[in-house]
């Protein structure tokens, strides 16, 4: 998705631009994609934050600041802030982790049912051709779908949501995935292979500086 996202931009942007469509300024314009997607990210984590915190006073002013205060967390994370000067993927992944488990949040509560579990399923499906990490995500949209029936006890409406989102997520993920499907031992072997990186089995010049350091907290 990352590649297919850049090439439709700058191709768009050529048209206005030629020089936009060379690789030097591809890159520039990743950069741009990659700011705007961590920027929204803020924008996510902020109405996360005022959903889910309980406020019955007028105008919410508790939810707002606890609101306010996740966006400022996060606006102001070191990490994020470098990776949002540069065109990583980890930017894009996380918005979409994001939106997956607000629409996940959603689900649970709202009376747009088949809106949310599509949007869902889109979402998980991005964060997924984003970056294959994000495959636990179905776990929460999982959990979503089971906490809407244990609070209303609607069997059909469970499984026809859960039927409709992985639907959208199977379709969807053809669209920004295609080359599972078209090319499938190359893609598994590539998945498989960055598995073995992180577990690592797989040896590398780039991750030897992790060698013989504690799991966890060499990271704290």
């Amino acid at each position: 998705l990352p590649l297919y996202l850049l090439a439709l931009v700058g191709h768009i942007l050529a048209h206005f631009s030629p020089a936009l469509g060379s690789f030097t300024n591809l890159t520039l314009i990743g950069r741009v994609l990659s700011a705007l997607f961590d920027s929204g990210t803020i924008v996510l984590t902020g109405y996360l934050a005022l959903r889910l915190t309980k406020d019955a006073l007028p105008g919410r002013p508790h939810a707002w600041n606890v609101a306010l205060l996740a966006a400022a967390l996060v606006t102001f994370t070191p990490f994020q802030l470098q990776l949002a000067h540069f065109y990583a993927v980890d930017t894009m992944l996380l918005f979409f982790v994001e939106f997956t488990i607000l629409a996940c949040v959603m689900l649970v509560e709202t009376e747009h049912l088949l809106l949310w579990s599509v949007l869902a399923g889109i979402g998980y499906v991005l964060a997924v051709g984003t970056k294959f990490s994000a495959a636990p995500l179905a776990i929460p949209v999982v959990v979503s779908i089971i906490l809407r029936w244990y609070q209303r006890r609607d069997l059909i409406s469970a499984i026809t949501t859960l039927l409709s989102t992985a639907l959208v997520t199977i379709l969807a993920f053809l669209i920004v995935e295609p080359y599972a499907l078209l090319d499938m031992p190359n893609f598994i072997q590539q998945v498989s292979d960055q598995g073995s990186l992180a577990r690592g089995t797989l040896d590398l010049p780039y991750v030897r500086q992790f060698a013989g350091t504690l799991p966890v907290v060499y990271q704290a």
